[in-house]
């Protein structure tokens, strides 16, 4: 677990999160990287969005209307939140 002062976005945490992510397999060996990760308009931040693509982890992560999507972007599915590559 870990705890951030109640200003600081979540945003800035994410990459700590997923670098402690342990996934128990059956074989009995564990993985770190997730299949892919979900989250709300505020994960769509460029940080974040480049650090996923540079670990091959894809998202649904809807964009920010304010925003024009990126060159490399996840593109938009049919309910309008974005979808990385195949899994």
């Amino acid at each position: 677990m870990r705890l951030s002062p109640g200003q600081s976005h979540e945003s800035r945490y994410f990459e700590l999160l997923l670098e402690a992510i342990r996934i128990g397999r059956r074989s009995g060996t564990v993985r770190q990287r997730p299949q892919r990760v979900a989250g709300d308009k505020g994960y769509s931040h460029r940080r974040i969005g480049q650090w996923r693509r540079k670990r091959g982890i894809p998202a649904v992560i809807p964009e920010r209307k304010d925003r024009e999507p990126t060159v490399g972007a996840d593109r938009p599915s049919s309910n309008g939140n974005s979808v990385g590559g195949a899994t």
